[in-house]
């Protein structure tokens, strides 16, 4: 089973095949960083954020389990939404990450991207 996920293509079990560069038809040549999942849904990261005065948090950066660290190049969009992938209820970050809209979630303090 390959489905394809904003990040690249995910394959069978609970890892996750990220393809940093990734341009159908889809191939081995490429940067690739894999990625242990979530059975929910859901792929914690950490997250180093600015804590602005007015109480607004704006991502910096993510990091995977495997140390790689991925910069938020924009901040496109803040609202509370729901996760429809993963489940639940947080602050839905909107982010431009390597040139792809990435969605980061905040709940409570956890920080996840959606499978």
């Amino acid at each position: 089973m390959k489905e394809q996920t904003p990040f690249g293509r995910v394959t069978e079990g609970s890892f996750f095949i990220l393809d940093l560069n990734p341009t159908p038809p889809y191939s081995t040549s490429g940067t690739y960083v894999c990625v242990k999942g979530d059975t929910m849904g859901k792929i914690f990261v950490e997250v180093t954020a600015r804590h602005n005065t007015d109480g607004s948090i704006r991502p910096l950066s993510i990091k995977w389990e495997d140390g790689r660290v991925f910069e938020a190049d924009r901040l496109i969009d803040v609202r509370q939404a729901a996760s429809i992938k993963g489940g639940g209820l947080g602050i839905r970050y909107a982010c431009k990450i390597m040139g792809k809209q990435v969605y980061l979630f905040d709940d409570e303090g956890k920080w996840f991207v959606e499978k």
